[in-house]
């Protein structure tokens, strides 16, 4: 009789930088600062890649127009991770003075310079 290989998934919560916004509509950022006490620390894109980490974006909200909640989730695998950038700032000030977002740079990075990551 052969034997079933199995593979156990463990789900762990990161801690975010800020976990609720009241004001969805003006953009929100999602942050989890990898540190000392992050899944995360001291793991490269091949460590992740080869351990098959995946992250799994998960948000509940209310659509204020409807008074509906809205669901929304996501994976991000290793290969959609950009280790050592940031997001550019998608919200501007156009030349009226009025505030607007920039939906076309949604997903635009630029790299830190600051960041250094080695594996351990």
């Amino acid at each position: 009789m052969a034997s079933a290989i199995s593979t156990l998934r463990r789900l762990i919560p990161l801690k975010l930088e800020r976990d609720v916004t009241p004001v969805f509509a003006l953009s929100w950022l999602v942050m989890h600062r990898i540190d000392e006490t992050s899944p995360l620390w001291r793991k490269d894109l091949a460590m992740i890649a080869a351990s098959g980490n995946v992250l799994i974006c998960s948000f509940t909200g209310l659509d204020d127009t409807l008074n509906a909640p809205i669901y929304a989730r996501h994976v991000y695998g290793a290969e959609d991770l950009r280790i050592g950038h940031q997001f550019v700032d998608i919200i501007e000030r156009s030349e009226t003075g009025d505030m607007m977002i920039d939906y076309g740079r949604f997903h635009e990075t630029t790299a830190e310079e600051r960041v250094a990551v080695t594996p351990s």
